[in-house]
């Protein structure tokens, strides 16, 4: 019986899990994939880290924000996901 209660418990935090993600990707209109990079032929990437922002991400590597959404065409700025990786060249 515990070991049934178990199993059944288990599936449900599994479901939920899966659940958040899916509808976090909803919220944040589904465009920012994560691990994403724009092309195959880019050479410098940034990994997002929480706190970050394209003009931020920009800014450090001195491009203009603008250009680095060409790089990065499917990546949504205001909602950039922690763990995106965005091309640089």
């Amino acid at each position: 019986m515990a070991r049934g209660l178990l199993l059944c418990l288990v599936a449900l935090v599994m479901c939920l899990v899966t659940m958040e993600r899916s509808v976090e990707g909803m919220l944040r209109g589904g465009n920012s994939r994560r691990g994403s990079v724009a092309g195959s032929s880019c050479t410098l990437t940034h990994r997002v880290a929480p706190g970050h922002s394209c003009d931020e991400i920009a800014e450090t590597y001195k491009l203009a924000t603008t250009t680095l959404k060409e790089f990065n065409p499917d990546v949504d700025c205001k909602h950039l996901l922690v763990g995106t990786k965005l091309c640089l060249n």
